[in-house]
């Protein structure tokens, strides 16, 4: 395959140096003194994204922002009916969270858009920001995403954050309508949307890779697991007659960890436990826990699920307790779309950046996107493995790599999309409607 044109612009050291001093600014802005914590909606997510609009509108985008704080920058295009490519990822952050998981993603899909230098394309292109991913305030992943493709749960409106702020009132109070939920793509023709994302995890260090091409994204569920029993004294209730749910809950913590280990490809973690009233001389009278369970086939996904909650429901019957549980978040596995990622393997390749193929346990926005259109993910190596904590970490030229790789990218479709229907390649898609369906654009198949 012939070297793909040498890329325009910045250098490639000067581009991972600019984004990552981005990461730097935007880790500066915090809910938490001290950490690095933005939830949705928040004060310290509405600066940041007025931070990241400025930056887009630098570079030539017009921004916008939807009715639940997404981010839109749309970089100009005369063809009202041209295929359109997304590139992006989220801003929010978990508590005390790193400086990359999300945010790199954003601000290198930003850097290969600045380095176009505004010349024209011949598709349409936008850079989204999530608003949230990580449900860190009201316990519900992919928020951004989900409004994004028109699919955001009604019932999901009434929940509470911890001051007791409804959703829907946090999104009225941001200037949004929650009744007004439409996806942004309907009718629209595809390319895809591509997300670049640490890996999280040791994989491609191990390999000794810089970059990872995503093959596919595990099925996850988030659960809330309660246990109820009898709040007493601690000095005066004999353990016979106690109905306390604390051992119930450390039981299952156990029988969670047992079941992950011998289902290969399984991974369960229990990481909140909360017993009430929590003091240290009485007796719980419950306790609340919270279960994440992944697997890449959904089947055995399912049959996780029940067994442990049939484990919970045998636990609470020989102790005498009531459980009760809610599923807060299901997701299917999906695939990455194999066109889209050999499209960017093979830019990889041209750039001569080295990659590998691998499936992540993590959730994505990229897990929703794919239900309406295309999707692929360029992954970057993570060192020592580390996310979701401040220690998250990135290698300046694996960064440089990544931002080589989604230049090189847009260039490359530049240059095989036209404004004709004759042309076969590449696929494009046709989102029909508002419920998220797809279907193949006939007139521009492949």
């Amino acid at each position: 395959m012939p070297m793909i044109e040498q890329v325009i612009g910045p250098s490639t050291e000067e581009a991972a140096a600019s984004i990552l001093e981005r990461c730097e600014a935007l880790a500066r802005i915090t809910d938490e003194p001290g950490r690095i914590t933005r939830g949705f909606l928040s004060p310290a997510m509405a600066e940041v994204t007025t931070l990241v609009a400025r930056w887009m509108e630098e570079a030539g985008l017009q921004t916008e922002l939807d009715i639940v704080g997404n981010l839109i920058g749309t970089y100009p295009c005369t063809d009202d009916d041209a295929p359109v490519l997304v590139l992006g990822s989220h801003l929010d952050t978990v508590s005390d969270a790193g400086r990359y998981d999300g945010i790199l993603g954003v601000l290198l899909a930003l850097a290969a858009v600045e380095a176009l230098d505004r010349a024209p394309l011949p598709f349409a292109l936008e850079l989204v920001a999530f608003a949230d991913e990580e449900g860190l305030r009201y316990g519900v992943p992919f928020l951004g995403s989900r409004a994004m493709v028109g699919d955001l749960d009604p019932a999901w409106l009434r929940r509470r954050d911890r001051e007791g702020v409804t959703m829907a009132d946090a999104i009225k109070a941001w200037g949004g309508d929650p009744t007004e939920v439409r996806c942004r793509y309907a009718g629209r023709r595809m390319i895809g949307f591509v997300e670049a994302h640490i890996e999280q995890g040791p994989v491609l260090e191990q390999r000794g890779l810089p970059l990872g091409i995503l093959e596919a994204l595990s099925g996850a569920c988030w659960m809330r697991i309660r246990f109820d029993g009898c709040a007493g004294h601690a000095g005066t209730t004999p353990m016979a007659l106690r109905r306390d749910p604390v051992p119930a809950a450390a039981e299952m913590v156990l029988a969670v960890e047992h079941l992950a280990l011998r289902e290969p490809d399984l991974v369960a973690t229990v990481g909140k436990m909360r017993p009430s009233p929590g003091a240290s001389n009485v007796i719980a009278g419950s306790v609340e826990m919270s279960l994440d369970i992944r697997h890449p086939d959904d089947r055995c996904l399912a049959r996780s699920i029940e067994s442990l909650l049939d484990n919970c429901r045998s636990i609470a019957r020989r102790r005498d307790l009531q459980m009760h549980h809610e599923v807060l978040h299901r997701q299917r596995g999906v695939e990455a779309d194999a066109r889209v990622s050999a499209l960017l393997r093979e830019t990889a390749n041209a750039v001569g950046v080295e990659t590998g193929e691998l499936a992540l346990g993590a959730g994505h926005d990229s897990l929703i996107m794919a239900r309406i259109m295309p999707m692929a993910m360029l992954l970057l190596r993570s060192p020592g493995g580390v996310s979701h904590h401040p220690d998250e970490a990135v290698l300046p030229a694996d960064v440089g790599d990544a931002f080589d790789v989604l230049h090189a990218f847009i260039q490359r479709l530049a240059r095989e999309t036209v404004p004709d229907d004759r042309k076969t390649d590449p696929v494009f898609i046709r989102v029909d409607g508002d419920s998220g369906s797809t279907g193949v654009d006939l007139d521009c198949k492949g």
